[in-house]
């Protein structure tokens, strides 16, 4: 089910760098902004305290890390210029969303010999429990679920419901899609560069999300390679901190 945005890159990660062990949630979001609302998906919540935010743009998500950043005296890792909200260059030590790489690193991640194809390991359909997909208790809300899947969540989990990866990260699939520090583009392939740091193209008008959420269910988006991208929020997008 590989996809034509989804062309191989070699990738160097040399700078040092703090993943969020869990997804940002509603609760700690409205610590930040009082009034937001995650809704509900055909009468389904999305809204309690302590299920993941979602229907946030990729402005509002960076807002809430400069916001983090001030509370403990860090540099804003994003800035205003004109109408648009950028990314400091380079990138500081303040909060900010991960770059893809460093999703993808942290996604992939595994103790043995080769990285992981998928969240939970190398074959598919996942074993039962293995993360918060479109399941069979979604069967009335989704047009596709997984067969015989059933995880006990019709939507969203609240983080670290399920086993961590090998880096101790939750919910790196499953749950909630998570907004990407980048701007989104197909990269050329070629086989012979190697990307030191990547932080995505300098402008763009969509930013990148990665990993599967409780909205998908095939083989095609449950893949760690799966890349999607918006400018816009979304019920199943939410984010992690970096």
């Amino acid at each position: 089910a590989r996809r034509s945005n989804e062309n191989l890159r070699k990738v160097k990660l040399t700078r040092p760098f703090y993943m969020g062990l869990k997804e940002v949630t509603n609760k700690a979001f409205r610590e930040f902004m009082a009034g937001h609302s995650s809704g509900t998906f055909k009468s389904k919540p999305l809204n309690h305290d302590d299920q993941p935010v979602v229907r946030i743009t990729w402005e509002q998500a960076a807002l809430f890390c400069n916001w983090l950043s001030a509370k403990e005296s860090l540099p804003p890792a994003y800035v205003k210029k004109g109408e648009k909200l950028i990314a400091v260059e380079p990138l500081n030590t303040g909060y900010r969303l991960p770059t893809e790489a460093e999703w993808e690193y942290c996604a992939r991640f595994t103790t043995g010999k080769n990285t992981l194809k998928y969240p939970w390991g190398y074959k598919f359909p996942p074993k039962q429990l293995s993360g918060n997909y479109s399941d069979q208790s979604a069967k009335d809300l989704l047009p596709n679920v997984l067969e015989g899947y059933n995880d006990q969540y019709v939507t969203t989990a609240p983080p670290a419901k399920f086993k961590p990866n090998g880096l101790g990260l939750y919910d790196m699939g499953g749950n909630v899609a998570e907004w990407c520090h980048d701007y989104y583009s197909i990269y050329s392939y070629a086989p012979k560069k190697m990307y030191m740091d990547p932080v995505g193209p300098v402008n763009g008008k969509h930013h990148v999300i990665r990993g599967s959420g409780w909205k998908h269910g095939n083989i095609g988006t449950l893949r760690i390679a799966y890349r999607s991208y918006s400018d816009d929020q979304r019920e199943d997008v939410g984010f992690r901190v970096c």
